[in-house]
């Protein structure tokens, strides 16, 4: 009877993967009290044209209001996302100054100040010299010279410590199986250092780190100030407008929206499909957000689990993680949707990758071939350099963690061991055995390039099908290896998926023996131009970084749309040991105060999604419901 259920789950939410590419929403956005006034709620909270362009909801009534003026609110929009940015790219400054230009001609003369400005203080500053920013000390390291392996090399022994189904480790004592298994998944964070950085060849590092992104505020903010006479001036002209829109209804409409935004988040807004993966607390189950129909993946994390492990210092910092990236979403990284806790459980919602991990690709394939790892790797590298750039060191990146999304791109997932670092420099173990740097494996502080090292092995691993140090025998050899072998490649590959046998490619070879290397501060991506160094690696020569990260460049393998790229649902039964926790009392004690979070952002790019499809006149299938009802499922 299991089994048939399990057929039945994958079915039904096979079918929804399918059709996911038309937002299908299965109930009508509820609407506000029948005694609600929108002037007073307008007023209230202080809501006027400033506000409201700042909102996609916003953007999206206003526009329809008044077409003619859409150019307008879509510039207006892309600067307060532009002001939101910590760190704005290249890309971000030229899109700004592309929505300018479409604005109407009463605002062209400062438009073309404007661009000036720009062009000639700012952007020619973005990218900085290598030789203002190289590392001291930087000659080539010899102690990573390419030692030729045979591919029969012992693949014995995993070398991973497992944790009720998760690979993270214990930051203190002794990391073996057993040991690991009863201990409690730590962070560091009561072991942060509080100097920001080592002494000697750290401390420079640290010093021009710092003077790079203050460069780079002091180019964001001299943007700001250039565009505040624009803004100012596009605010003036267009208040006639919003005055004559607060007697439209279209203002009606958009404040019941904003007041539907305020609302709280709970299980009954989705509908749950199957089980797509089990972690220390509880289960990662595929869901769709019922007035939206957007698919998500609802992480459920029981808290007497969370209790009994003395866990809920890892649950609150990986939601401060998550949410941090729910205000600056990327494209590469999972994110926070929402965060919600009914009186058994913590949950959160974020992106639904459909398209599995690559660790389960692995599993099927062996190895990728080399055109498919670069631009998986390229992917990955945009998604670290957006968790560095918000002051996010991962500590866990592994095949098991990269997602494809149903369009075979790539995101960073599990947040569970990520930190928000205050530019402070860490101690102890955190992540997998395997992928550890020397100075994470030796106690040592440590900061962002720990997650360049294990961008090597994960490259390593994609072309090889193991990564160079945690299939070993033992964790002596393990250790050993990391610290004093040499990098090692098989000679040759052998054939899967009905390919034929091919060596180790050569530039993959050169770009992972810079990225494996134990001095931290020799380390490709070491110096404070960080991932601008990875990007310029000859390795990535092929690769137009410009369009990757716009999502313009065909993955080399798409998933298909109504396959679970999972494991089925039988394999993730009986892994659960909630029963063993089952006695524990739950107190306030227990509770994470202010746990809930709506990403405002992402939540509204949805509600947009669906006030198209009724302005469009598909939702009739869902019956409209009167002020102050319920959702009603069709």
């Amino acid at each position: 009877m299991d089994e048939i259920q399990d057929c039945i789950a994958d079915a039904q939410f096979g079918e929804v993967l399918r059709g996911r590419e038309t937002t299908r929403p299965n109930a009508r956005i509820t609407p506000p009290p029948a005694d609600f006034d929108p002037a007073e709620f307008a007023s209230s909270r202080g809501i006027d044209l400033a506000y409201c362009v700042a909102q996609p909801i916003g953007v999206y009534i206003l526009s329809q209001a008044y077409p003619e003026s859409k150019p307008v609110y879509a510039f207006l929009s892309t600067l307060h996302e532009f002001k939101r940015s910590e760190n704005p790219a290249p890309d971000e400054y030229h899109t700004l100054l592309a929505r300018a230009q479409q604005l109407p001609a009463k605002y062209r003369d400062m438009v073309v100040n404007l661009s000036e400005k720009l062009a000639h203080q700012v952007l020619p500053y973005l990218v900085s010299s290598p030789d203002v920013f190289a590392s001291p000390e930087s000659e080539p390291p010899s102690e990573v010279e390419p030692v030729s392996l045979d591919s029969s090399c012992s693949d014995d022994g995993d070398g991973q410590i497992t944790i009720d189904g998760e690979n993270h480790v214990s930051t203190e004592g002794d990391e073996s199986a057993t040991e690991a298994s009863a201990e409690l998944v730590k962070l560091d964070v009561d072991n942060m250092s509080d100097e920001t950085s080592d002494k000697g060849v750290d401390e420079e590092l640290a010093r021009k780190r710092n003077s790079l992104s203050r460069q780079r505020t002091e180019n964001k903010n001299f943007a700001v100030e250039a565009l505040e006479d624009l803004f100012l001036q596009i605010l003036e002209e267009e208040s006639a407008n919003w005055d004559a829109f607060t007697q439209n209804p279209g203002f009606e409409r958009l404040m019941a929206l904003l007041w539907y935004c305020e609302q709280p988040i709970v299980l009954d807004n989705f509908n749950i499909f199957r089980d797509l993966g089990r972690g220390a607390f509880g289960v990662v189950a595929g869901a769709k957000f019922r007035a939206t129909g957007a698919l998500l993946a609802l992480k459920c994390m029981n808290k007497k689990l969370v209790k009994g492990k003395k866990a809920i210092k890892l649950v609150r910092a990986e939601r401060e993680v998550l949410a941090k990236l729910g205000e600056h979403p990327s494209s590469f990284t999972v994110y926070l949707q929402y965060a919600f806790a009914d009186k058994d459980n913590f949950y959160l919602a974020l992106p639904l990758c459909s398209g599995g991990d690559l660790q389960y690709h692995l599993a099927v394939e062996r190895y990728f071939e080399p055109e498919r790892a670069r631009f998986h790797i390229a992917e990955v590298v945009l998604g670290i350099e957006h968790l560095h750039s918000l002051g996010i060191l991962y500590r866990d990146l592994k095949p098991d963690n990269i997602l494809l999304d149903e369009d075979g791109h790539c995101r960073i997932s599990d947040m569970g061991l990520a930190i928000v670092t205050n530019g402070k420099m860490l101690r102890g173990r955190a992540g997998t055995p395997g992928y550890w740097p020397p100075e994470m494996l030796q106690k040592k502080r440590y900061s962002f390039p720990v997650d360049w090292w294990s961008l090597g092995c994960v490259l390593y691993e994609l072309l090889s099908g193991r990564c160079p140090f945690s299939k070993l025998n033992t964790k002596m050899e393990r250790d050993e290896a990391t610290l004093h072998w040499p990098l090692q490649f098989p000679h040759k590959l052998g054939s899967g998926m009905g390919g034929e046998s091919r060596p180790f490619p050569e530039d993959a070879k050169a770009f992972i023996s810079r990225l494996i290397v134990r001095d931290k501060n020799k380390r490709l991506g070491a110096s404070p131009r960080g991932a601008d160094d990875v990007k310029e690696d000859p390795y990535f020569d092929s690769i137009d970084w410009g369009k990757l990260g716009r999502k313009e460049l065909s993955p080399p393998w798409v998933p298909k749309r109504e396959q679970i790229h999972a494991f089925n649902q039988s394999d993730l039964d009986g892994k659960s040991n909630e029963h063993d926790y089952r006695k524990l009392k739950l107190t306030t004690a227990d509770e994470i105060p202010d746990f809930d979070y709506t990403s405002s952002l992402k939540h509204q790019e949805d509600l947009v999604s669906v006030l198209k499809l009724e302005d469009e006149g598909k939702l009739a299938y869902l019956q409209r419901l009167e002020p102050g009802a319920c959702c009603i499922l069709s």
